[in-house]
């Protein structure tokens, strides 16, 4: 409930949802291993002007349920900024999920100002742990 879909601003992108007023969750499929999980990761802490994961630091990552099978969570909280959509807030929440299948691997993220995201983390863990193959 509450959630919209709406037009991606990537071809890359399967699906955004907006959730609240400033908040969205994409969807993205790449095939192959979309360049590795620990690169992807770290691509993502860049968006949030954070440097590389430390080997101790990957090993602590939560995981959660996706498609059935245990896949890494990162969970950051900064200063967002996306080159390819123009979206930055300056206290953002960011919470990232990488699924690596057969097909590809699944890219699940939502960004968006940190009040506003975390109260929408429980619904985003949860749709990610509703994925079924």
């Amino acid at each position: 409930a509450g959630w919209k879909q709406i037009p991606s601003t990537s071809s890359m992108r399967l699906l955004t949802f907006q959730i609240g007023e400033q908040t969205e969750l994409t969807v993205i499929l790449l095939g192959g291993n979309g360049g590795g999980l620990r690169a992807n990761l770290d691509r993502w802490r860049s968006q949030m002007g954070q440097g590389p994961l430390q080997d101790e630091e990957f090993a602590a990552l939560g995981r959660i349920e996706v498609f059935g099978k245990q896949a890494p969570l990162l969970e950051l909280r900064g200063k967002f900024s996306d080159a390819m959509t123009s979206r930055a807030f300056d206290d953002a929440a960011f919470l990232g999920v990488v699924a690596e299948e057969p097909e590809g691997a699944w890219f699940f993220k939502l960004t968006g100002p940190h009040a506003e995201a975390q109260a929408h983390r429980q619904e985003f863990l949860d749709f990610c742990a509703s994925l079924r193959r």
